[in-house]
């Protein structure tokens, strides 16, 4: 019943760009393609990713939600 908000969406992407980023290093680790600047350049990527998808895609029909659900409540 919570609307997503824009912090919400950094949180977000700070959490699952963070976990993300480290799996792939583990992957890339156990693959032996793994460098010292891969985290650097993985976590930045992931972050960004996941929050261009919360914020152009998950929090508008998120909302969307919210707004139908309140309006019948």
């Amino acid at each position: 019943s919570t609307p997503m908000t824009f912090k919400l969406t950094l949180i977000m992407s700070l959490c699952f760009g963070g976990s993300s980023a480290l799996i792939l290093s583990f992957m890339a680790l156990i693959n032996h393609q793994f460098t010292a600047s891969y985290i650097f350049n993985a976590f930045p990527a992931s972050f960004l990713l996941f929050f261009g998808w919360f914020n152009i895609v998950t929090r508008p029909l998120w909302n969307l939600k919210i707004k139908k659900l309140n309006k019948h409540s």
